[in-house]
């Protein structure tokens, strides 16, 4: 009787193909994960900004806009789930952490995402600013990267709104004087 040989593979090359898979999942799944919290938090931020933008102009229309006008102002245009008077959310860049309260409170979205009162406009000439973060994902993560950082957003007095990144001129806002903003105001995650 003659065997039959079949074309099969060994061993040993099953274990290398195996050994140069798990080194590529090793450095790509960690990378799929971040681009992936990176997406879903600029949709958040995205679909935040225009939800401001659509509840200040309602404001706007209104014709109650002053210069102490507030976020806190205009809510009830404001698409939110809960009002939150105690918590912790991310601020931006390395400025570490910011704590909701009955004074400056925060406004949980649909979402997840978590909007802060931060400032009135304190003028009302078009470079005065409404200062607002929003926190993506709503926690403090403890850490000055990643998708869990805040974006600070401006609200102008004519009804414009930007993040704090893309404002190429300086601004008021009743907390402070900001000038020209570096680009890395805006965070990696965030683009238009």
């Amino acid at each position: 009787m003659s065997k039959t040989r079949y074309p099969a593979f060994t061993l040993a090359e099953l274990l290398i193909t195996l050994a140069i898979l798990g080194m590529i999942a090793t450095f790509t799944i960690p990378k799929i994960i971040s681009t992936t919290q990176n997406g879903q938090s600029n949709a958040k931020a995205k679909e935040a900004l225009s939800t401001v933008s659509a509840a200040y102009q309602m404001w706007l229309n209104s014709g109650q806009v002053s210069s102490s006008t507030r976020l806190s102002d205009f809510t009830q245009y404001l698409n939110y789930t809960k009002i939150m008077t105690s918590g912790t959310i991310d601020d931006t860049n390395d400025f570490g952490s910011l704590t909701c309260s009955a004074g400056q409170p925060c406004y949980k979205l649909h979402n997840g995402g978590v909007l802060m009162d931060r400032c009135s406009f304190g003028g009302t000439s078009t470079t005065h600013v409404l200062f607002i973060m929003f926190d993506p994902d709503g926690e403090y993560s403890n850490s000055n990267t990643g998708p869990g950082k805040s974006l600070a957003i401006h609200v102008f007095y004519n009804g414009r709104v930007t993040d704090r990144g893309s404002v190429p001129f300086t601004v008021q806002s009743s907390c402070d004087t900001y000038t020209p903003a570096p680009a890395s105001e805006t965070p990696s995650w965030f683009s238009w």
